[in-house]
């Protein structure tokens, strides 16, 4: 708050290849729209990935796979918790490496609904890429999921 009690001079900035898509999506039926893979995940951690078998990787482990979601029908696996293992770990997307969440989160929500992808994944040690349709964010997961 300013001294004369408001929020004046107060901002932030959002990158415009976030906004872009929502705004097409408004523009063209609307409403907004939020590009989709149906996946939650977790960091993966030095432990998470020495327990996985990958140490030394860096990615997004899937902790969970939502049976709606363009992951599931590309099968996408997420972690089994005990003891942790066979979990598709999500190393690129298009190309470009994802180091955490906000990696993964920058290249999906910057991308259009319908849009197709290729992520690659580690999957028992080995890179696999698979190819998934973005699919627009269910409204109960808004702000949830990626």
């Amino acid at each position: 708050m300013s001294q004369g009690g408001g929020f004046e001079g107060i901002g932030f900035a959002v990158p415009i290849d976030v906004v872009r898509p929502v705004a097409e999506g408004v523009i063209a039926g609307g409403r907004p729209q939020h590009a989709w893979m149906g996946i939650v995940g977790e960091p993966l951690t030095p432990q998470l990935a020495k327990d996985l078998g990958v140490p030394g990787t860096t990615g997004v482990a899937l902790q969970r796979v939502d049976a709606r979601g363009p992951a599931k029908k590309a099968d996408l696996r997420a972690v089994d918790r005990d003891p942790p293992k066979g979990a598709d770990i999500i190393v690129a997307i298009a190309g470009r490496t994802i180091r955490d969440f906000g990696d993964l989160s920058q290249e999906i929500g910057s991308r259009r609904v319908g849009e197709t992808v290729e992520v690659t994944v580690l999957r028992d040690g080995k890179r696999v890429q698979v190819k998934l349709d973005l699919r627009d964010r269910p409204a109960d997961l808004r702000g949830t999921s990626c």
